[in-house]
Formats: C-alpha cells, sequence, structure tokens
C-alpha cells in the first residue's frame, strides 16, 4: 500500500457577470489548470481533463479526502459571505 502525499489545490475564482468561473490547479492527474462552473449544487468542467477527479468532480479525491465538488462550492460559499 503507498503512503498517502499531501495534495494542494489552488482555487482562483474569477467573479464574472453571470457565472463564477473556478481555476484549480493542483488536481491530482493534471498538469495544469481546470476550469469549473458552478451549476446549481455542483461544479462541472468546462473543457476535458484526464485527471479522474476532474471529470468525476462528485467522487472523492483520494480515500479519505473530500470530493473537488464540496471543495470548489465551499471555496464559492466563502467568498460570497465575504
Amino acid at each position: 500500500m503507498s503512503r498517502p502525499s499531501p495534495i494542494h489545490l489552488f482555487v482562483t475564482i474569477l467573479d464574472e457577470p453571470g457565472l463564477p468561473v473556478l481555476l484549480v490547479a493542483g488536481i491530482p492527474g493534471d498538469q495544469g489548470e481546470v476550469a469549473f462552473v458552478q451549476d446549481g449544487l455542483a461544479v462541472r468542467a468546462l473543457w476535458p481533463s484526464r485527471a479522474p477527479s476532474a471529470r468525476r468532480p462528485e467522487r472523492p479525491i483520494a480515500p479519505g479526502l473530500p470530493s473537488l465538488n464540496s471543495i470548489l462550492c465551499a471555496a464559492v460559499l466563502a467568498e460570497e459571505v465575504q
């Protein structure tokens, strides 16, 4: 069994009129940034990615970690509260 490694996600929220776009770097399996848009209580990628957690953001990133969906929705909510 491999040792768990830390995951560092960097989320930039582009608050454009209409929908907030979230640029996410650090997704395991993806080398660059992936853009997501919030769609109700979920997020969806704006372009295809090979990273499993970007293709299925509702699933946990890794065992014992939250889903990318819950992390990004929490980031948008925190930004709205400020």
